[in-house]
């Protein structure tokens, strides 16, 4: 079963819009999916034609304390399609941060709630809110991926630092690692400036943007004013074919779980020695690790090993804090593929980030 929250705490970015139309895609392509709505304002929900404030069970059931021994998902799942199930929300999941205020665990128990499921699905997506409160981090502790949908805009560049490095220290608070990839949505071809910012996108996630680009078509905001996905709205134009070709491209990851792991164990981690930092090649001769940690000189203050696996491992103790830094690969400067935070060098290039607490 693979998990994936749908997160980008700035709206109108195509979050909600991704989650109902790739669900709908994967469960058209024969996979068994389960859509869990965690936006109070239940726009998910409105876009398969329901009306939230009539619901008498949603996903707020599923962590009201209140609701605990009583919980069902049975209840509350609705089932949309072959294959194609939803937990929809309401405005009461507005009311969580407060109630659940001196809960223990408050940030686990949606992946306890999963862990109780007894139909088996493929995959679960979760539509989060535009916000990175108490839903999104239940949502990152129980999803092992995630997609940030990104629309190219000034705006949408600007905050996502912020997000990604939320992203960040949920995983080292947690110990919970998560592949992120960013979409880039809402894309017009036709314009130079979406050009320029999608190439921005492409620099700042490297091989963590995924290939799809879900292009700007009037007929998604149509298909979710009639409550239909575009799978029933509108299967001859282009938000269909790009909805399923990013389908297609989730559904070939696959194929392909040792590589899966592979990213997830090259990304920066602790150790008792201090921050252990990986670069997988195994035809370069040379391999060193520079940032402003050691004032950019390569491999000073850092301990040096190649694996046999053709693994470079690099590790420096480092104090609290944020630092910059970039691989040196046989004499060429390159940022970490498998870190997705990234910044400017404000010299035309790009820096991998890690913050160290």
């Amino acid at each position: 079963m693979r998990t994936i929250s749908i997160i980008n705490q700035k709206g109108g970015c195509g979050k909600t819009t991704t989650a109902v139309n790739l669900s709908a895609c994967l469960a058209e392509k024969k996979r068994r999916v389960l859509l869990l709505d965690l936006d109070p304002q239940g726009h998910a929900s409105i876009s398969f034609d329901l009306q939230p404030e009539t619901l008498e069970h949603t996903i707020y059931d599923a962590f009201s304390p209140s609701k605990a021994n009583s919980f069902k998902w049975d209840d509350i799942l609705i089932e949309l399609d072959n294959n194609f199930y939803l937990a929809p929300s309401n405005l009461l999941l507005s009311f969580l941060e407060r109630e659940l205020s001196d809960f223990q665990g408050k940030e686990r128990i949606l992946l306890g709630r999963i862990m109780e499921l007894q139909e088996p699905f493929d995959y679960i997506i979760v539509d989060c809110p535009p916000s990175l409160g108490l839903l999104t981090v239940n949502a990152l502790c129980a999803t092992s991926e995630a997609i940030v949908p990104v629309e190219p805009s000034f705006f949408s560049l600007h905050g996502l630092g912020k997000l990604l490095e939320t992203v960040r220290l949920q995983e080292e608070k947690t110990g919970h690692i998560i592949k992120v990839q960013a979409l880039a949505t809402i894309y017009d071809k036709r314009t130079r400036f979406s050009r320029e910012l999608l190439r921005e996108i492409q620099e700042h996630f490297g091989e963590n943007l995924l290939t799809t680009t879900i292009r700007m078509s009037v007929k998604l905001k149509e298909a979710a004013s009639f409550g239909q996905p575009i799978t029933v709205y509108d299967r001859g134009g282009i938000a269909y074919q790009d909805y399923r070709a990013l389908a297609a491209e989730i559904i070939l990851q696959e194929e392909h779980p040792a590589q899966k792991h592979e990213e997830y164990s090259l990304k920066p981690q602790r150790s008792e020695e201090g921050v252990v930092f990986r670069y997988k090649n195994p035809e370069a001769n040379r391999v060193m690790l520079a940032g402003d940690f050691n004032n950019w000189s390569p491999d000073e203050g850092v301990v040096a090993r190649k694996r046999s696996d053709g693994v470079w491992e690099k590790v420096i103790p480092l104090d609290p804090g944020t630092y910059q830094y970039r691989f040196i690969v046989d004499g060429k400067w390159v940022p970490d593929p498998n870190n997705p935070i990234k910044a400017d060098d404000n010299l035309g290039g790009i820096n991998s980030v890690i913050s160290v607490n």
